[in-house]
């Protein structure tokens, strides 16, 4: 299994180039909507929730829910079982 993980700057034409690589190599693309929507899924969290979790900022509630963290294990439980299938390209945050 092959992964090739893209994460590009603003003005770096990225969506040119994702689609560049998979019409050469055949890849399919994982974006973090696509992360997040199958996290919502399996998990109690709203996908806005786990969209806060890519911002570097912490709720002020956080020592006491938790919810940064939780909603990283619920994403990173999500990318795995999308990565688990055949060959990809990743691009964003994910």
């Amino acid at each position: 299994m092959a992964i090739i993980k893209l994460f590009s700057g603003s003005h770096c034409l990225k969506d040119e180039v994702v689609r560049n690589i998979i019409e050469t190599t055949g890849y399919q693309e994982i974006t973090d909507q696509d992360v997040v929507q199958t996290s919502a899924k399996h998990s109690d969290m709203s996908e806005t929730k786990l969209f806060r979790a890519f911002s570097a900022r912490t709720s002020v509630f956080n020592k006491f829910t938790r919810e940064k963290e939780t909603a990283v294990a619920h994403l990173k439980l999500a990318l795995s079982s999308l990565l688990d299938k055949s060959e990809f390209i990743i691009s964003g945050y994910s």
